[in-house]
């Protein structure tokens, strides 16, 4: 039950880190680029700042880990939990978010009506699942995205 609270806490601010780089993302888009480079900047211009957030709450949990007694040890399993979860969220925010969203349908500007095609720095069609590429065709653009952050 107390894992379960430390999982609620956690939620809202798992879900800022998220809007905070897509909307990075969405920015970029919108500014024209290809979405694997849109992607690749959002989270490399973000990363410091919800590093930064996320290390600030992990600090901010870690005195509850020293509580002695009996509170102490009711109390351990909510700092555990929440640096976990915090850990996770900033892995899935920095390389997982940016990688699906690299792979997306094609970015319709509204004030033009306009649809832009997705194409990589190259200028090649990037490949996508929607497209009806490979698994592995996604698995190795998500592989760029990774190793160009």
């Amino acid at each position: 039950m107390i894992s379960l609270f430390a999982f609620i806490i956690t939620l809202g601010i798992l879900v800022d880190d998220a809007v905070i780089i897509g909307e990075e993302i969405f920015e970029n888009l919108q500014q024209g680029h290809s979405r694997i480079d849109a992607a690749i900047m959002g989270a490399k211009r973000m990363a410091v700042p919800v590093l930064f957030a996320v290390v600030t709450n992990v600090i901010a949990f870690i005195p509850l880990m020293f509580v002695p007694g009996r509170t102490g040890r009711f109390f351990a399993a909510i700092p555990l939990v929440v640096i976990t979860v915090f850990i996770i969220s900033l892995f899935e925010s920095l390389f997982i978010l940016p990688a699906h969203l690299a792979h997306g349908p094609p970015v319709v500007d509204q004030a033009q009506g306009i649809c832009r095609k997705r194409t990589s720095a190259s200028g090649t069609k990037l490949s996508a699942l929607s497209d009806g590429k490979s698994l592995g065709h996604a698995a190795k653009d998500a592989l760029e995205i990774l190793i160009r952050v």
